[in-house]
């Protein structure tokens, strides 16, 4: 299946948050970067849980909607 990101100019920086996680480089991230296709701000955040051996096991996101026009 493919997933398309919207706005597809921060889908690049998306898909490697994703690969960094994946390959365990990072155990956070976090910005703020628009969620919808009407570019709506969110702050976006994931952390990372590791199994008994530090592997990556899965990671949590959430996204909060940026209010009033602050930022990160």
């Amino acid at each position: 299946m493919r997933w398309e990101y919207s706005p597809p100019d921060y889908a690049d920086k998306y898909r490697e948050w994703m690969r960094k996680l994946d390959r365990g480089e990072v155990d956070k991230l976090e910005g703020v970067i628009p969620l919808t296709v009407g570019r709506v701000p969110f702050h976006v955040r994931y952390t990372l849980e590791r199994d008994e051996n530090g592997h990556p096991l899965k990671a949590y996101g959430s996204a909060t909607l940026v209010v009033d026009g602050e930022e990160d």
